[in-house]
């Protein structure tokens, strides 16, 4: 099973002068449509002023969405959209705002400034390799805290929540393709004293 995909590390910016025209490319990492929403919203409440603010964005499970923000249809979502598929990059958001420089760039001019700030924005990225996880509780005696940790480590699973008192109540989040090996090395490592929860 695949369960892993690329995006970027952190938010990052770019720009772009194209005949007195400002593209202000802005790239974030988003997991869901409403933290989408929100920071598509945040960069076009502060460019405010801007001529344009596009976007483009393309989610794990086939979402995708893009916006011509008022330029004319195809000229500026969809170069965004082409720039993030260039890079096969996932669960991502990019919002280009554009300032007006007084020279009208046409519609081939537009779809090549837009595709090119996008572009570059995301160049300038530091591309992650992301996993799809399975969330589960193990819930163990106290004494099985270490053994347990060290079977963490060697899976790369993070815990997410702990409770501690005479059992330790954990959750953790697994990568999905080593779930069930994972499942097994708990058991095996604690003898059988860890119970899970998917």
């Amino acid at each position: 099973m695949e369960d892993k995909y690329l995006t970027i590390e952190a938010l990052v910016r770019g720009e772009l002068k194209v005949k007195g025209s400002k593209f202000i490319a802005t790239a974030k990492p988003v997991k869901t449509e409403e933290e989408t929403r929100a920071f598509l919203q945040d960069i076009s409440s502060k460019s405010w002023d801007a001529s344009h603010n596009p976007y483009a964005y393309r989610l794990r499970g086939g979402v995708l969405r893009c916006n011509d923000a008022g330029e004319p249809s195809g000229t500026a979502g969809k170069p965004i959209l082409s720039a993030i598929d260039s890079q096969g990059l996932t669960d991502l958001a990019l919002i280009v705002t554009r300032y007006f420089g007084g020279t009208k760039l046409g519609v081939g001019g537009l779809i090549r400034a837009y595709h090119q700030a996008a572009l570059s924005c995301l160049q300038g990225a530091k591309v992650v390799t992301a996993y799809l996880t399975k969330g589960l509780t193990l819930e163990f005696p106290y004494d099985q805290t270490n053994t347990v940790k060290r079977v963490l480590s060697q899976f790369g699973a993070q815990p997410t929540e702990e409770e501690y008192s005479d059992r330790v109540r954990m959750t953790v989040a697994v990568r999905r393709s080593l779930l069930e090996k994972f499942q097994r090395a708990i058991t095996e490592a604690t003898n059988g004293k860890a119970k899970i929860t998917l």
